[in-house]
């Protein structure tokens, strides 16, 4: 018997330690011009190949998407808005610490992050919040004129905010409600919106305040620019701003024929800016060891990365000639990539940097969709599927000792009642 129950907990430590290996979430590929058939097959082949190295096994985009169902929004908020938001909470800590001429440069770059982000979310809620935190940091340092302006901000944004008086002195309500007042003395306008095409329902959003479906107006706009977002079905999104003007009414052709996830950046340290908390947070919730970042850069090259949710840290990029097939040049690179990964499923830490591939925002069809159109039916089969047995194991290796024949069953989800029994002996 003792040497029954070695060999079975040998069989069974080996099969245990098969169904888990760590896990590589691949989220399709960015190369220019693959439309979403041709990324799951790309995607395919990487997968296919990280396998092939029997130290790792990858989770296909679909079985991704149902994994962060419901947390799409989520994930693209992280994206446009995380860096913001970082500087935001960095320049709120130095204002409480009573170093309001240190917080206020954190403050001005977060403005600038979180304006940029409002075309990805139509989201303004963290940038009206940095611009009234700016301007109490420069009231604070005796700069009225600068905080009338960050004020001024906030009331084109939105025109009906009121201070609390718990969280301000009464000498900074006064200015804000005055700057308010300057604002709508000095005259109001109106954008009249609706979708480029009329038969598809455009839900819009200014100033991100969701108005409802076009044809639609926004009155009682202040002079400034507003921010117009809108979304249609497939996943189609647009995003505008304009400049209003006192006593104007403008008449706003909305278009929603593109599916972006945002606008991709024009140099690589912008790219690789957008590119990173996009896959940080991909990694946050699709419950994988890893998440590997696949695509073209600079049309000419590609790159293979891999980013563990674990440590929050990225591997170094291997690069490799596109050459006529880039898919192929990147297949050719996930042997050495995976190499990058130790046996509990981290990253060596020789391999790790700081360095993010520059991949374009915008060119990975499969993600996009992911994103912005899930395959909702999809998504449900999928979380089904595992939410049911993962695997039974039965009957293999069978060892017969002293005339009896010992049999092991391993039953995991989906069997409550017997999870985890091990019948030994013959079955009655």
């Amino acid at each position: 018997m003792p040497i029954l129950l070695s060999a079975l907990t040998l069989s069974l430590s080996q099969v245990a330690l098969a169904a888990k290996l760590p896990e590589v979430a691949v989220v399709g590929v960015h190369v220019e011009g693959l439309d979403a058939t041709t990324g799951e097959a790309a995607a395919v082949s990487i997968g296919e190949a990280i396998e092939r190295g029997g130290t790792l096994t990858w989770v296909e985009p679909q079985r991704v998407s149902a994994r962060i169902k419901g947390r799409e929004e989520l994930i693209i908020a992280d994206m446009a808005l995380r860096d913001g938001k970082v500087k935001l909470e960095e320049g709120r800590v130095l204002y409480e610490r009573a170093q309001p001429d240190q917080a206020i440069p954190l403050l001005q770059r977060a403005t600038v992050d979180l304006r940029e982000g409002i075309a990805a979310t139509g989201r303004t809620t963290e940038l009206i919040e940095a611009y009234l935190l700016l301007g109490i940091a420069h009231y604070a340092m005796g700069e009225e004129d600068a905080a009338r302006g960050a004020y001024r901000e906030v009331v084109i944004l939105d025109p009906g905010r009121e201070l609390d008086p718990i969280s301000y002195p009464p000498p900074v309500i006064a200015l804000f409600d005055g700057v308010r007042k300057e604002v709508l003395d000095a005259g109001v306008g109106t954008l009249n919106l609706n979708g480029a095409d009329s038969s598809v329902p455009v839900s819009i959003t200014v100033d991100g305040r969701p108005l409802g479906v076009g044809p639609l107006s926004a009155e009682r706009l202040p002079a400034g620019t507003h921010h117009i977002f809108a979304i249609a079905e497939g996943g189609r999104r647009s995003y505008t701003a304009v400049e209003l003007k006192a006593g104007e009414t403008l008449d706003i052709t909305v278009p929603v024929a593109q599916v972006a996830l945002g606008v991709p950046g024009d140099t690589s340290l912008s790219r690789s800016a957008q590119i990173e908390p996009l896959y940080r947070s991909i990694g946050e919730h699709a419950d994988s060891t890893l998440v590997l970042l696949a695509g073209e850069i600079g049309g000419e090259k590609v790159a293979v990365q891999l980013y563990s949710p674990r440590t929050k840290s990225f591997s170094k990029a291997l690069v490799a000639d596109a050459g006529d097939d880039p898919v192929a040049a990147m297949v050719d690179l996930i042997p050495s990539l995976t190499g990058y990964v130790n046996e509990a499923g981290d990253l060596r830490p020789d391999r790790v940097s700081i360095d993010i591939a520059p991949l374009d925002l915008d060119s990975n069809a499969v993600l996009t969709q992911i994103l912005l159109d899930p395959n909702e039916e999809l998504q449900i089969q999928y979380i089904e599927s595992d939410n049911s047995r993962w695997w039974l194991w039965t009957g293999v290796g069978a060892i017969v000792a002293g005339g009896g024949a010992a049999t092991a069953v391993l039953l995991t989800r989906g069997e409550p009642e017997d999870n985890g029994v091990i019948i030994l002996g013959p079955l009655p």
